[in-house]
């Protein structure tokens, strides 16, 4: 089943990635930010943003850690990385 939606006179689709900030990130490689936060993770996963920082971790199990880079307290995880992460989950479970 597919949605669309109007934020501000733009009609979105279900397939339409938002981020927390409630900007649209995209349905496309091309309109993704490069760098995403924990919460643009979550909200792309469909999880808390609690469980995101225990994938980081490797607290999760049968699940393979989520490559990221640290910056001070904050972690910010490459949309490139979050999307082989995706590819190489799938192939396991």
């Amino acid at each position: 089943m597919r949605w669309a939606h109007s934020i501000q006179g733009e009609t979105m689709q279900s397939t339409d990635i938002i981020s927390t900030e409630g900007q649209q990130l995209g349905t496309s490689r091309d309109r993704a930010p490069e760098v995403l936060t924990i919460a643009d993770a979550a909200a792309i996963l469909h999880c808390s943003k609690a469980h995101v920082q225990n994938i980081l971790a490797g607290k999760v199990k049968c699940v393979p850690p989520l490559p990221f880079v640290s910056l001070g307290r904050r972690k910010l995880i490459r949309r490139e990385s979050l999307l082989r992460w995706l590819e190489k989950a799938e192939g396991e479970w």
